[in-house]
């Protein structure tokens, strides 16, 4: 058996829609540990496994129909062409960046939280910084210790930015505190927890559909998920995040729990907390939580 044609049979139970040159180098280096290669056996196979003998197989692949570009992305990203899943945009843009993951509107959309169906495309991805040292990590991990003494294929930060992928518009959103996100059943997609979705409705409610349509979601749905936004407001950094969500839950939604009600202790009198933090301070406010109910 050849090379390309053990990658085929590899990459069709796998069953991923796409590959970086990344992933393609990973899953024969994983052949190659799993002692793959000696039982088929594999030939002509090199000694040595490293980048250029995986751009080889990755031109193998395209002239044999294995793989083709994905023109959604620029460069390095290719379609399998005998996946029986075709990748949706959510899919597409997680497989890529392994550190990126579905927020905002997009994230309430598919939670079921909202009707509105977002044109663009909403996704958090870590800073640069953030971003290397995560790739640093994930690298050690698939390849091991020895990654410094091999000319891997590395894993490379593919440009999302004002793309289009699968005719919807990507709006990217950066971090330089990502969350560890939740995996979808069926698919590649990873998402904000959904406790952490309820939490930046009030933190970013522009990027939510504003702040009357977040309060809307909230009243509606946040009592079923009462425990996981309380998880996910107390882990915020700001003081902030606890008195607006602690206005919606209690005030405005007559909720009670200790857990709530320990966050009064983060109110602020004389000083200028607003509910919608995009929206200009106005002298009405909540005296329990003393923030500006500017809405």
């Amino acid at each position: 058996m050849y090379l390309w044609e053990a990658t085929k049979e590899a990459l069709l139970k796998a069953d991923v829609p796409i590959v970086t040159e990344y992933d393609l180098y990973v899953l024969v280096h994983r052949m190659i540990e799993e002692g793959l290669v000696e039982r088929l056996p594999i030939k002509p196979f090199p000694r040595v496994w490293d980048r250029s003998k995986c751009r080889k197989l990755l031109s193998n692949l395209e002239r044999k129909d294995v793989l083709v570009p994905d023109e959604d992305f620029k460069a390095g990203v290719w379609r399998l062409v005998q996946s029986t899943r075709s990748a949706s945009a959510e899919d597409a843009c997680c497989i890529v960046d392994p550190f990126a993951y579905v927020s905002h509107l997009s994230a309430m959309h598919l939670y079921g939280l909202t009707d509105r169906a977002p044109l663009a495309l909403h996704l958090t991805t870590p800073s640069t910084s953030v971003w290397s040292r995560m790739r640093k990590e994930r690298m050690a991990h698939d390849l091991g210790s020895n990654i410094a003494l091999i000319n891997a294929s590395p894993l490379n930060r593919v440009t999302m930015a004002a793309s289009a992928v699968r005719r919807r518009t990507i709006h990217l959103h950066t971090t330089s505190n990502p969350i560890v996100p939740v995996p979808l059943a069926d698919g590649f997609t990873r998402a904000t927890p959904i406790g952490h979705v309820f939490a930046a409705m009030l933190a970013e409610p522009e990027a939510h559909g504003g702040i009357r349509h977040a309060i809307e979601v909230w009243e509606a749905s946040a009592e079923a998920w009462l425990d996981e936004i309380i998880v996910a407001v107390d882990s915020q950094p700001t003081k902030l995040a606890k008195v607006r969500a602690g206005y919606v839950l209690s005030e405005l939604m007559g909720v009670e729990d200790d857990r709530i009600k320990a966050w009064r202790a983060f109110a602020q009198r004389g000083g200028s907390q607003k509910l919608d933090p995009e929206a200009p301070y106005v002298p009405r406010w909540s005296d329990e939580w003393m923030i500006s109910l500017n809405i």
